[in-house]
């Protein structure tokens, strides 16, 4: 819940401000073409919203991936990727290289996410 708490915001504006963008006439036009609701929503505003909501999830999984002290706190009995990687940050020298890996994948979404969003453009 403590996550979703602090991503539902982000995603929200950033889907947001993209369907701010999507042409009312496009969707006028396919009404007066007899076009229904599932099939605007496939056709006309999916495909303008994609890069929002691939970038909305990037954002919000790197956000909760990333942020140590929510997960902490907020486990309990749980085991957390991140609250076991710094529980064994004193044991296993190897962490600093799964630590690295991590940076590596969350550097590939930023880029993966930018990629996709200038493909939109």
């Amino acid at each position: 819940m403590g996550h979703f708490l602090i991503c539902f915001p982000q995603a929200i504006i950033i889907i947001f401000l993209q369907s701010k963008v999507i042409s009312r006439e496009m969707i006028d036009s396919a009404l007066d073409l007899g076009g229904g609701a599932l099939f605007i929503l496939r056709t006309i505003v999916f495909p303008q919203l994609k890069a929002a909501l691939f970038s909305a999830f990037a954002i919000c999984f790197l956000t909760s991936f990333d942020d140590f002290t929510i997960s902490y706190f907020l486990a309990g009995s749980n085991l957390t990727i991140s609250v076991f990687l710094y529980s064994l940050k004193r044991i296993h020298p190897f962490i600093n290289a799964v630590g690295l890996l991590i940076s590596v994948f969350v550097l590939l979404i930023f880029i993966l996410a930018q990629l996709f969003q200038r493909g939109a453009d």
